[in-house]
């Protein structure tokens, strides 16, 4: 039986640490909106011990490795980071009737519950948080070319980044996917090597899905709430607001969530204070030597 609305993750240990703090933030919020983790692979073994802690539910089935094919017909079988990203599309039949799907990488700053509701009341079939507007955000979608703009006259395409947006259940399957993959496959060279965004792109502009940004509909919010598009402090209310902003980002606009996507390479991140708060305890990555900063790996072992 399927709950009435879920958030969906996607991670393994490598980002402990953002699975970690984006838990921690959520609970904080939303304490007892369900979640389900999809495991971007096996190595599960440090997030399935925050299970209890968070009340969180993992799941996936042996669709999780098709997708990884589907993803391989876009992405080299050497370049698993790139591939098992579609992954993510598994949200489409987790157990709830609408979902959130949020990348790792993001901190709760309100409670979320109340979005939900926009689906419905605006016949929707997703919403989008941000989305690929240069010069503020690099194109990650379709290249510029003739495809491009095709994609755009005959869909309207949003081009929208996939690292948060609402849906609804098995509006997309598996099977469709694997039928659109088959079609996508044609122009897989026309799309921003950017792992599933590109191709999910494609099957929301085909499907033709009636698609807003959360802007549009609550412009009370920031427009982009993006770690890297300004600083943000909290007001006396408790909210979060835009402080000081780059770009045409709207100063004074409340934050509900920041996502750091390009910039979540720690310790070396913007708004760090931010994730500090919700951070595994006892890690302060500026306290760290110069050569435990220089890691090759963004991601540091954390012990329980």
């Amino acid at each position: 039986m399927n709950t009435e609305k879920a958030i969906i993750i996607l991670g393994n240990d490598a980002v402990y640490d953002w699975i970690y703090a984006f838990l921690n933030s959520l609970r904080r919020y939303e304490p007892a909106l369900p979640v389900f983790l999809i495991p971007f692979d096996d190595n599960i073994g440090k997030i399935a011990r925050l299970l209890t802690r968070f009340n969180f539910q993992i799941v996936g089935d042996e669709r999780l490795e098709a997708l990884d094919e589907i993803g391989q017909r876009f992405h080299p079988k050497h370049r698993p980071n790139e591939y098992k990203s579609f992954r993510r599309l598994a949200a489409f039949w987790a157990p709830c009737d609408t979902f959130l799907y949020m990348d790792a990488d993001i901190i709760v700053l309100s409670q979320l519950g109340h979005y939900f509701e926009l689906l419905s009341r605006h016949n929707l079939d997703l919403i989008y948080v941000t989305k690929d507007e240069p010069p503020l955000f690099r194109n990650q979608i379709y290249k510029y070319c003739l495809f491009r703009d095709l994609m755009k006259r005959t869909y309207n395409s949003p081009e929208f980044n996939p690292g948060m947006f609402w849906s609804k259940h098995n509006l997309l399957t598996f099977d469709k996917f694997a039928e659109l993959a088959e079609r996508a496959a044609i122009y897989k060279n026309l799309f921003i090597p950017d792992m599933e965004a590109p191709f999910f792109n494609y099957c929301v502009d085909v499907m033709r899905f009636k698609t807003a940004m959360l802007w549009n509909l609550d412009n009370s919010i920031c427009r982009y709430p993006m770690a890297g598009a300004g600083t943000f402090c909290q007001n006396v209310k408790g909210l979060w607001n835009v402080e000081y902003a780059w770009g045409d980002i709207e100063s004074n606009k409340i934050i509900p969530m920041i996502h750091w996507n390009e910039f979540n390479k720690l310790p070396n991140i913007p708004n760090y204070l931010i994730y500090s708060k919700f951070a595994v305890p006892e890690t302060d990555y500026r306290n760290r030597t110069l050569d435990e900063r220089c890691e090759r790996m963004p991601y540091v072992q954390v012990k329980e």
